[in-house]
């Protein structure tokens, strides 16, 4: 029958407490018991490793020397002054990742190494210098190894590659000279020093790693204090380089502008070209005549409308703006002529009134035309000079743009200069601009960094880190138990459970018979005490083992106890199985079926003779080989006398089957108690005929290897392997192991067994 084919029987529904299988979160929370459980059986391989290798850790970390990391801050804020820009407090952050990185190498650079150990003489300091170490012996020895195995390697590939050998052979050299060891000395700083930007900041932690506490401090602030003096030196020194590269063009181009200017004023000179006030002198000229001819063409046309209102050639506005007192004599004229007409038409031609006022008309029109020729006169000489200063005037002024044209053509070369000497103006003066922003950037210059906190002397050593390497090494010892335990568990090659024998070999185990201690008990075994002690656990568990029989489907009459090899029990669980049942009132029979190494007499405390070889050669008769138990009064047949060779062709003859017929018949329970397995080919021939075999395995002992092999011989052999028993238990044990078979032993029980 195959392992498992019992799965739907009594027996393992009396196993299982008619559970048909659990759940998957069952299975789960079963895996961390049985996890949990091997970790108890364990527990001392788990403590030994959880103490051991912290104690290991902790002993190596006094070997070690300790190492005190200070911290200084300094936050990266660039400052950009523009003269534009001095009134606003708001502008653009542009430092990015990349530039706070860059402030961090030079932070840690090797320039700011040398500076610090030159400054603290870090030379003669043996933690810097290992040339001032003194040299353990292992160390000596390591570096007479390393240089002798160096040695050889260059003496084998000198003759292939002799530069390749002078290399090594002067590597494996220790530094002699001052340089080499200054720079030993400087790269054991600068790998002291550590700088870091802190995340989303443009602070930056400075950090230095000695032994002692005091030099940890003190350099970590040095390297903050002298990041920012570089920094605003740099500063300084780049307006102080810009103020003397912008001082020497402001020289350059002083002298240009002089240069430029005298060479235009001797051009000016050669060629007479004289400035005026707002232009050159011929062009101002010819302005000034432009001038005086408008202002004398204008007095020409004056006197010219003077000339024409005094000879009547003009309206009446015009002749009366002649002059005032020609206008007034007219005025006495037009009067009194009109009171001459008056009078006429009152008076008579001759009226001596009349005449009187004629007299007086003419000599008033006398007089205007003596004053009008005078003014007509005075009008023509006016006229008269008017036009020849006009004229005069006209031919100055082509006088002078001739001289304008003339000049123009020299003036060309003139410009050029000009412009020339403006340039070198405009650049002069943005020169003297720059130079005076940078003055007032100078005068309010500030550093990029400052320093937002100062390192202290730390408290506790940055290595090695006690705090965290010792419960690290803890949960390291705590991972070294678990997977040593779970090695454990894989190499067991023993059965310490059911569990262990369903896994194995796909078999129900049916009981677990405990092993008793014989002198704390006073009894002579297991089949002994059970009858003293018929209500202990033990003889629970032979109860339990009989009640798995009798619930199987098909209740077996006749069962053969079986076990791999000799020592695991069979022989005790079978006349424990029949004492038990006989307490209970059953007729049992157990037959003795090792004829090799018979034990029954011994157990039994009799002498028999005869027995199942002397019935089944016909030398005896049933009667003849039965016995009676003493204690418990079941029916047992003893192998017979030991030794026959032919034992196998017995069992294999009819009348083993007729006496199993007839047993069968006869009693309730017939018990066979097979001789081992493995060794013994009758063990594999009774099996056979038996409706049911129990394997017997001891507990802790048997391999898993023997007893699978043992089951599939059994099978071969045909026979119905129902279950196993577990034998030899020891409970305390088995109790602590914290199987789930196991539960039966907890102190919980005690009341409901008879100790």
């Amino acid at each position: 029958m195959a392992p498992g084919s019992q799965s739907g029987s009594g027996a393992e529904r009396f196993y299982r407490g008619g559970q048909p299988g659990a759940n998957p979160r069952e299975a789960a929370g079963q895996l961390l018991s049985n996890a949990a459980w091997s970790l108890w059986r364990h527990r001392w391989v788990m403590l030994l490793c959880v103490l051991l290798v912290p104690a290991v850790a902790w002993a190596g970390l006094k070997q070690l020397t300790p190492l005190f990391t200070a911290t200084a801050s300094v936050i990266y804020e660039p400052a950009t002054y523009q003269q534009q820009e001095l009134q606003s407090i708001l502008r653009a952050d542009t430092t990015s990742d990349e530039v706070i990185a860059s402030q961090v190498e030079v932070i840690q650079g090797l320039h700011s190494a040398q500076r610090i150990a030159e400054k603290f003489d870090l030379m003669e300091n043996p933690e810097f210098n290992p040339t001032l170490r003194p040299k353990s012996t292992a160390s000596a020895i390591i570096e007479g190894v390393s240089g002798g195995v160096k040695g050889g390697i260059a003496f084998l590939i000198r003759p292939v590659f002799p530069a390749a050998a002078d290399s090594l052979i002067e590597d494996s050299r220790p530094p002699a000279t001052e340089d080499e060891t200054r720079r030993l000395v400087v790269t054991m700083v600068q790998l002291s020093i550590t700088a870091e930007a802190v995340r989303q900041s443009h602070v930056i932690d400075v950090s230095f790693t000695s032994r002692s506490r005091m030099l940890a401090s003190q350099v970590a602030n040095d390297l903050a204090n002298m990041y920012i003096s570089d920094q605003l030196q740099m500063k300084f020194d780049a307006v102080s380089n810009a103020n003397k590269w912008l001082e020497g063009q402001v020289h350059e181009l002083q002298q240009q502008v002089q240069a430029d200017e005298n060479k235009i004023a001797n051009y000016r000179s050669s060629q007479g070209l004289t400035q005026g006030v707002q232009a050159g002198l011929a062009t101002e000229e010819v302005s000034r005549l432009s001038d005086s001819l408008v202002s004398a063409r204008n007095e020409l046309a004056q006197a010219e409308g003077t000339v024409s209102a005094a000879h009547g050639r003009l309206g009446t506005s015009a002749q009366a703006a002649v002059s005032p007192s020609v206008i007034a004599l007219r005025a006495q004229r037009d009067a009194l002529s009109a009171q001459l007409q008056s009078l006429l038409a009152h008076l008579g031609p001759n009226h001596p009134t009349v005449l009187a006022m004629r007299q007086q008309l003419g000599v008033l029109s006398s007089e205007v035309n003596a004053e009008t020729g005078q003014v007509m006169a005075a009008s023509d000489a006016a006229v008269r000079s008017a036009r020849a200063k006009v004229a005069g005037l006209e031919q100055e002024l082509r006088d002078a743009r001739g001289q304008v044209a003339t000049a123009g053509q020299a003036e060309i070369p003139l410009e050029a200069m000009q412009r020339e000497a403006d340039a070198s103006r405009n650049l002069l003066s943005t020169v003297l601009g720059s130079m005076q922003r940078l003055a007032q950037q100078a005068a309010i210059e500030q550093s990029d960094a400052r320093i937002v906190s100062l390192a202290l002397p730390p408290g506790e050593p940055s290595y090695p880190k006690t705090k965290i390497l010792l419960p690290a090494a803890m949960l390291l010892g705590f991972c070294i138990g678990f997977l040593l335990v779970y090695l454990l568990e894989l190499t067991q090659s023993k059965f310490r459970s059911g569990h262990d024998i369903r896994s194995v070999l796909g078999l129900n185990c049916l009981a677990q018979i405990p092993q008793i201690d014989r002198d704390k008990e006073g009894v002579s075994g297991m089949e002994e005490y059970l009858v003293q002690k018929p209500f202990s656990l033990g003889a629970e568990q032979v109860r339990s083992l009989r009640a798995a029989l009798w619930l199987g489907t098909s209740r077996p009459k006749v069962v053969a106890i079986a076990a791999a090899r000799p020592g695991e029990g069979k022989t005790t669980t079978s006349i424990c199985l029949a004492r038990s049942a006989s307490l209970a009132g059953e007729r049992i029979v157990v037959v003795e079926c090792d004829t090799r190494k018979p034990s029954f007499a011994k157990l039994m405390g009799v002498k028999e003779k005869t027995g199942l070889l002397e019935f089944l050669s016909g030398t005896a008769t049933l009667e003849d080989v039965i016995h009676t138990d003493k204690l418990t009064n079941f029916d047992y047949i003893a192998a017979g006398v030991a030794g026959r060779s032919n034992s196998h062709s017995l069992f294999m003859s009819e009348n083993m089957v007729m006496l199993l017929e007839r047993l069968r018949r006869d009693y309730d329970l017939v018990v066979l108690d097979l001789p081992p397995v493995i060794a013994m080919t009758d063990a594999r021939i009774v099996a056979s005929l038996a409706e049911s075999t129990l394997l017997c395995v001891r507990w802790q002992t048997t391999p898993r290897a023997v007893a699978k092999h043992c089951y599939e011989m059994l099978q071969d052999a045909g026979a119905n392997v129902v279950g196993a028993a577990l034998t030899r238990v020891n409970m305390r044990a088995h109790a602590r192991s914290g199987h789930t078979d196991a539960e039966a032993y907890h102190s919980r029980y005690a009341p409901y067994y008879q100790h």
